[in-house]
């Protein structure tokens, strides 16, 4: 453990304990296991270096504070992220997210019930994958899709952004 992560390998980040609300990813990193944020209030911005991969189900869920997610190299095509599993980012408050267009697919609710309002309890959401009643703050969806760096997604699975009421732009 290294200010608060747990990593396997050197590639997998099992865990985040630290309390710091700015958190940048370790270069190198290519997988954020399942739960490894779980629940973190601490959290509002997160910096995922271009080395990731994958991005495990309920990596970051009910991280009711996080609102900023940065993914280094998605502008720049250098971005390694293929997939965003399940409830990765369920119960959050992301308001606007950049997706790199090296990204394949996004997993059954990923982004579903995104918002502090969430009211389920966190036991009910892991037990069942439930997906509240909330009405989630997610308002735009961006993915990187230029001449030189084409988006490779092909998958979004259902319920991705369900309860996502405030959605008012993907491209």
């Amino acid at each position: 453990t290294e200010d608060g992560y747990t990593i396997i390998c050197d590639i997998k980040l099992v865990k985040y304990e630290g309390t710091s609300p700015n958190v940048t990813i370790p270069e190198g990193i290519e997988v954020i296991g399942p739960c490894a944020f779980y629940n973190n209030s601490n959290i509002t911005s997160i910096t995922i270096p271009e080395s990731v991969n994958y991005i495990s189900e309920r990596a970051f869920l009910c991280c009711r504070s996080l609102e900023s997610v940065t993914f280094e190299g998605a502008d720049e095509g250098t971005s390694t992220l293929k997939t965003i599993g399940k409830l990765a980012f369920a119960g959050t408050a992301i308001k606007e997210i950049t997706l790199p267009a090296s990204l394949e697919t996004i997993e059954e609710a990923a982004f579903v019930n995104v918002g502090k309002d969430f009211d389920k309890t966190d036991e009910y959401l892991i037990i069942n994958g439930a997906v509240g009643e909330a009405v989630a703050d997610l308002e735009k969806v961006h993915i990187v899709d230029t001449a030189k760096n084409p988006s490779r997604l092909n998958t979004i699975g259902k319920f991705a952004f369900n309860s996502c009421g405030h959605l008012t732009e993907i491209n």
